[in-house]
């Protein structure tokens, strides 16, 4: 008799978590996260269509302030709460990347296409910028590479090819070394950018360095933002 009670009582709990995790509201849940995140962070969200489960979600037609993505892959599961363990995956004109946090550790890539960026464009800077950076607890290091980045000077635009850099990531600051390029055109740039964690795009940018063009060595300073730089090559 006790056999069959314990049985019987296994199968209630067994049945109650199953019909939970089927049942629960998580795409509510996540967007009351989502929005009260947005709200300490002092920035506009809006959520096309949220499509979430047990073990992932996907959100469509995002918007963050002035940004907007088509969709954000989410992967978790039950233990995430007490784990920590997320994956995430981002798709928009802009920005292409995923990134897993797991035990305290961020990594993270991510693909951002200058071309598309209006206000980047209108000075005449382009091409595809590439970040591979890991960090845990607010530290940690990476890589910043662009196959082709044009940029504008005195002497009309400059073209470097397969360009490489160091990133170290002290919290709000992200330290920039050995910022170089291989090809005719020559640059090397240091400096850091400070993240403005509220806004991205008002991080401030301070790199200084050379540029070598047509057998001339010009000094080249970028300010300003991230979304307003400004390009000195004198």
């Amino acid at each position: 008799m006790i056999r069959n009670i314990l049985i019987n009582a296994a199968i209630f709990i067994g049945c109650t978590v199953i019909f939970l995790l089927m049942f629960f509201p998580y795409g509510k849940v996540l967007e009351f996260y989502a929005e009260k995140a947005a709200a300490k962070a002092n920035v506009t969200l809006s959520i096309g269509t949220t499509d979430a489960g047990p073990f992932g979600a996907e959100l469509t037609s995002i918007k963050i302030s002035e940004f907007t993505a088509d969709k954000l892959e989410l992967g978790y599961t039950p233990l995430s709460a007490v784990t920590h363990a997320v994956s995430a995956k981002i798709s928009s004109e802009i920005v292409t990347g995923e990134a897993s946090h797991k035990g305290g550790e961020l990594k993270l890539k991510a693909l951002i296409e200058l071309d598309k960026i209006p206000q980047i464009t209108e000075i005449g800077l382009g091409g595809e910028v590439a970040l591979d950076v890991e960090v845990t607890d607010g530290k940690g290091k990476g890589k910043i590479s662009a196959p082709k980045l044009t940029i504008p000077s005195e002497l009309g635009p400059i073209t470097f090819n397969d360009i490489t850099g160091d990133l170290l990531i002290e919290k709000q600051m992200i330290g920039v070394s050995n910022l170089t390029s291989q090809g005719a055109a020559k640059i090397n740039l240091n400096g850091n950018i400070r993240i403005n964690q509220v806004n991205a795009g008002k991080s401030v940018i301070a790199l200084t360095g050379t540029a070598g063009v047509a057998g001339m060595n010009k000094r080249i300073t970028i300010t300003g933002t991230v979304l307003e730089p400004r390009i000195s090559v004198n």
